[in-house]
C-alpha cells in the first residue's frame, strides 16, 4: 500500500479525478455533457471530490484512498451508467462503501451521512444498497490493481490535454450562436 501511496501522491491531482467523472458524463450522458460548459462542469466535479476529501479525512483515510473510491465508482458505471444528476451519490456511495469496506472499527454510520447531507436516512441505506448492487458486492482490490488504475488515469489524462490542445473548440469560434443550458442539482 505504500508504494499505491508514494505514486498516488507524485501522479495525482483531483484534476485527474475530474477528468475521469467527465468521461464518465461523457460516455453515459453525453447530452448533458455535451450541452453544458466544460468549465462549470469542472467546477462543479471539483467541489464533489472536495467534499470526499473531507469525508475521507474525517473519518481518518487518507488521500490516496481516493483510487479504490473512483474505482468502485467507475465500475458502477461501466456496469450501469451514470446521468449527471446521479454523479454526486454514485460518488458519495463509492466513498461510503470504500470506508465501510477497508476500515473495520470505522465509526460512519449512514444515519451520520443522511444528517450531514440532510438526506434521509432511508435515501441514503437505498443509494448505499443500489450501489453494492451495480458492482456486484466484488469490492476487493489488490494494490496492483489499485497502481494500474492509477497508471490508467494519468494516461487518459495526458492524453485528454494532448487532444484538447490540438481541437479548436466549438463554443470558442461562436460563443453567440448556441444556446448554454445549466442545470442545478
Amino acid at each position: 500500500m505504500e508504494l499505491v501511496k508514494e505514486i498516488f501522491t507524485r501522479s495525482i491531482s483531483k484534476a485527474h479525478l475530474v477528468h475521469v467523472a467527465k468521461q464518465w458524463l461523457a460516455t453515459y450522458d453525453s447530452a448533458f455533457y455535451t450541452q453544458n460548459p466544460i468549465p462549470a462542469m469542472e467546477t462543479r466535479l471539483s467541489a464533489f471530490f472536495d467534499i470526499v476529501f473531507v469525508i475521507l479525512e474525517n473519518y481518518k483515510f487518507p488521500k490516496y484512498m481516493i483510487i479504490p473510491v473512483m474505482m468502485y465508482a467507475d465500475k458502477f458505471a461501466q456496469k450501469q451508467g451514470i446521468k449527471h444528476d446521479q454523479l454526486f451519490y454514485l460518488v458519495l456511495a463509492s466513498t461510503i462503501v470504500c470506508i465501510k469496506f477497508w476500515d473495520d472499527n470505522t465509526s460512519l454510520k449512514n444515519s451520520s451521512v443522511a444528517q450531514s447531507f440532510n438526506y434521509s436516512l432511508k435515501s441514503v441505506n437505498s443509494i448505499e444498497r443500489n450501489f453494492l448492487k451495480g458492482v456486484d458486492y466484488q469490492l476487493s482490490l489488490s494494490a496492483s490493481d489499485m497502481l494500474k488504475y492509477i497508471q490508467e488515469i494519468s494516461v487518459s489524462k495526458l492524453q485528454g490535454v494532448q487532444s484538447a490542445s490540438s481541437v479548436v473548440d466549438s463554443s470558442m469560434i461562436a460563443p453567440a450562436n448556441r444556446a448554454v443550458t445549466t442545470h442545478a442539482n
